[in-house]
């Protein structure tokens, strides 16, 4: 089977490497694609421009507070799109506020991770949340046995 394809859309450094040890710890046999902002997300999934080539992600990983486009705009682009619809999308925020929260699952998101101080308790949840919809229940296909590693590329 092909590689688990996962969008990370993150602007902050910091926030995109504890996402790459998350996985890490899943042990997903995955290949992480990461833009830097909402707008990239969208030229991403078109693959217009200088993502011509990309691949269709299984999951998109989605900040909230982004420049040019924030999380909510990319969820409603999400939705708007019929194609694109079928791709879990996981919000990743340090926004706590329940009406972000409702607002986001208004709008299609499957979760909504708020990021903490408590680095091992953040990292065991995002590995659950990329395991589960990458190889478990909530993907469409397994990916294989698990043994693989997450592989990088920055977009």
């Amino acid at each position: 089977m092909d590689e688990r394809v996962l969008l990370s859309v993150e602007d902050t450094d910091a926030d995109f490497y504890v996402i790459q040890m998350a996985l890490k710890q899943a042990n997903v046999a995955i290949q992480v694609c990461r833009v830097h902002d909402g707008q990239e997300a969208v030229e991403f999934l078109e693959r217009s421009g200088r993502f011509a080539g990309a691949p269709r992600p299984h999951m998109i990983l989605l900040n909230l507070h982004m420049p040019r486009k924030d999380g909510f705009e990319v969820l409603e682009y999400l939705r708007r799109h019929e194609s694109f619809r079928s791709i879990p999308a996981v919000m990743f925020t340090t926004q706590s506020d329940p009406k972000d929260r409702a607002h986001a699952l208004s709008l299609g998101a499957k979760d909504f991770l708020v990021k903490h101080h408590d680095l091992n308790t953040l990292l065991d949840e995002l590995a659950l949340v990329c395991s589960d919809y990458l190889r478990g229940s909530h993907a469409k296909a397994a990916s294989g046995n698990g043994s693989g590693g997450a592989s990088s590329a920055e977009a």
